[in-house]
């Protein structure tokens, strides 16, 4: 990949779709206290219910980004330009992995309620070195609970110089199917019941889809024009209104997810005017950090408003107490991307020079 074409790789419709799936699972983890909030909420239930769904969305994302950045370096593997990828992801993941984690664990040590068991000593550890997603029978959430997606995405970084240097030796043909296999493989890995090793097998078919999407838009950019995101996003806001089954609305959310990043992907920054407003766009940029983030505001809050008895207040008071859980939220996400989450990274990027390759571009 050219520097050229690593420069024009930024698709704002992307970051702004990331924004919107972070928003999605803040809104399905607020949902119980935000129905007793505002009842008449409850009409939005149907879509909410879904939104630990957008977690697939992220990995498929990730695997496409990386696609795109980082596929052509990895033809030929050399040890300073895998010290290098792994420095960098593990600089954009864990500052603020690990910032949430201890203000977790203050969180837990200051509370006046009985210890949760599932926040020990082990699990704590295991989210200190990155593995809590890990487990043969990944069954319960400890700690900051949204981070058993980033113990699985770096173990998917892990893999991704060897996928990397795989992917590339293969002809497009073969991607394309690999890439079609992945769909039902996402689809089945969401929808079984029981399956061991959760933890790792979730991100597998959902990034190796979004890294075989990367290897193939290169090719599909020059032939494929047409833009059908808007009409994706409103069938998928529709789709639980429409069908019962949950299985089935798991099955069409996951092939849904990869139509879009495909043609948010070859729209590039054509995509309509609202995917690339800068209200979107910010979204998308604190979007991490929001998601890592708005679980421990729930904590907080759930310790100090009665949101089980806040159907019987006054109705302007209820509105009060939902925005500014909200802007809760957002300000915790915004002060852990500007103090952490931004300087951490760019940290990262200056001290990967000592070991950047010379006759490589930066990422």
């Amino acid at each position: 990949m050219s520097e050229q074409t690593a420069k024009t790789t930024d698709i704002y419709a992307l970051t702004s779709l990331r924004g919107v799936a972070a928003l999605w699972v803040l809104l399905h983890h607020f949902s119980p206290d935000l129905f007793n909030l505002l009842p008449a909420m409850r009409w939005f239930q149907p879509i909410l219910k879904f939104g630990h769904l957008a977690v697939p969305l992220f990995f498929i994302l990730s695997g496409y980004v990386l696609g795109i950045r980082y596929l052509d370096r990895f033809q030929t593997i050399r040890f300073k330009e895998l010290l290098l990828f792994w420095w960098l992801r593990l600089g954009r993941i864990y500052p603020v992995h690990l910032a949430a984690l201890f203000c977790c664990l203050l969180l837990v040590i200051s509370s006046k309620h009985p210890v949760d068991p599932r926040n020990s000593l082990d699990s704590f550890l295991a989210n200190i070195f990155l593995v809590h997603a890990w487990e043969y029978e990944f069954t319960t959430l400890a700690w900051n609970y949204p981070s058993w997606s980033i113990s699985s995405e770096w173990f998917a970084y892990l893999l991704f110089p060897t996928l990397a240097w795989s992917v590339c030796r293969l002809s497009i043909r073969t991607t394309s199917i690999l890439f079609l296999l992945t769909i039902p493989c996402s689809v089945m890995v969401f929808t079984l019941d029981s399956i061991v090793f959760r933890g790792l097998v979730y991100i597998i078919p959902t990034f190796f889809g979004g890294v075989f999407l990367a290897r193939l838009h290169a090719r599909w950019q020059k032939t494929i024009r047409f833009r059908l995101t808007d009409f994706l996003v409103i069938l998928g806001i529709v789709l639980p209104y429409l069908v019962t089954n949950e299985k089935i609305v798991h099955a069409c959310y996951l092939v849904l997810f990869f139509l879009l990043v495909l043609l948010f992907a070859l729209a590039g920054n054509t995509a309509t005017w609202i995917w690339k407003s800068r209200a979107l766009v910010f979204l998308g940029n604190i979007s991490y950090s929001l998601y890592m983030t708005h679980a421990l505001v729930l904590m907080v809050l759930g310790g100090v408003i009665p949101f089980g008895a806040m159907p019987e207040y006054p109705l302007i008071t209820r509105i009060l107490t939902t925005l500014g859980c909200l802007i809760a939220m957002f300000a915790a996400a915004i002060v852990m991307y500007y103090f952490v989450e931004k300087p951490w990274r760019t940290a990262s990027r200056r001290a990967s020079r000592s070991i950047r390759p010379q006759t490589q571009s930066g990422p």
